[in-house]
């Protein structure tokens, strides 16, 4: 596994949801904003991450990645590269999953912004519209 990949593989989440979702709220509160990035093992492949060649697009998707607050794993793939690197399992913090369980674990009285990003507009305008609906 080439070093880039290795270091971007080191900075996942390794904590259970109830401590990500605590954490995440920490940073929040702390700086006014919270990067998190979820982490597909397909994003890997299709940037490049995997290999040694370097371009520009691939750069700028690791500096992101890293630069975030949080990068939470995301795929059974993920957990089984993981674990064959690390020799480690990865805690449970795929999107579909982790994400309703912290907007359904933010206090009422906590404002928090969130901003989805990353897929084709129709995908996160129904993704906004299941979240006021359903938090």
């Amino acid at each position: 596994m080439n070093k880039k990949l290795t270091e971007i593989l080191a900075r996942l989440a390794l904590t259970d949801p109830q401590k990500t979702t605590e954490n995440i709220l920490k940073v929040y509160e702390l700086k006014g904003s919270c990067i998190v990035h979820f982490l597909y093992f397909a994003s890997i492949i299709l940037t490049g991450l995997d290999n040694d060649k370097n371009t520009p697009k691939k750069e700028d998707y690791k500096k992101a990645l890293l630069n975030g607050d949080f990068l939470l794993p995301d795929g059974i793939a993920l957990k089984l590269l993981y674990k064959k690197h690390f020799r480690k399992e990865l805690p449970n913090l795929n999107g579909t999953d982790f994400l309703p369980y912290f907007l359904s674990h933010i206090g009422k009285n906590i404002p928090v912004e969130i901003i989805l990003y990353g897929g084709k507009e129709e995908v996160a305008q129904k993704s906004a519209i299941y979240v006021k609906e359903n938090f």
